[in-house]
């Protein structure tokens, strides 16, 4: 069983965020998509307000780490999936979309079998380096 009450899947992009999150005790189930200035204090208000510990994790890409820095250092518990490691059916490739794409790491972040692999995130000074 996982720690966390809440868990976040989220689909990044450079101007959005996609999310799908699910409470396991209770199935309740939210979604909600940030974009524009501003958009990450707003994400990591709104995944305080899920009962916790709440957990966020996206997929690896071209956006980086700062994000999962951010709402680490805001008190959010966030991994990276490597994207490479994420199943994909055929179905899933021809209807690529946001929602889709946090759904399926949603799922797999709930799924006890899952072989997915997570990232390490480095410090801004050795990312520097």
């Amino acid at each position: 069983m996982s720690e966390y009450t809440t868990q976040v899947g989220m689909d990044v992009h450079a101007r959005s965020v996609t999310c799908k999150a699910l409470r396991a005790d209770t199935g309740e189930y939210w979604s909600k998509r940030f974009s524009g200035e501003g958009m990450e204090a707003d994400l990591a208000a709104w995944v305080k307000t899920p009962p916790g510990p709440v957990r966020c994790v996206y997929e690896s890409g071209c956006t980086g780490f700062e994000l999962c820095r951010f709402l680490r250092e805001a008190g959010v518990a966030c991994d990276i999936i490597a994207v490479t490691t994420l199943p994909r059916s055929s179905r899933d490739r021809r209807h690529k979309n946001d929602k889709a794409d946090a759904g399926v790491i949603l799922s797999e972040i709930w799924n006890p079998a899952s072989k997915v692999s997570y990232v390490w995130v480095p410090d801004r000074d050795v990312e520097g380096a």
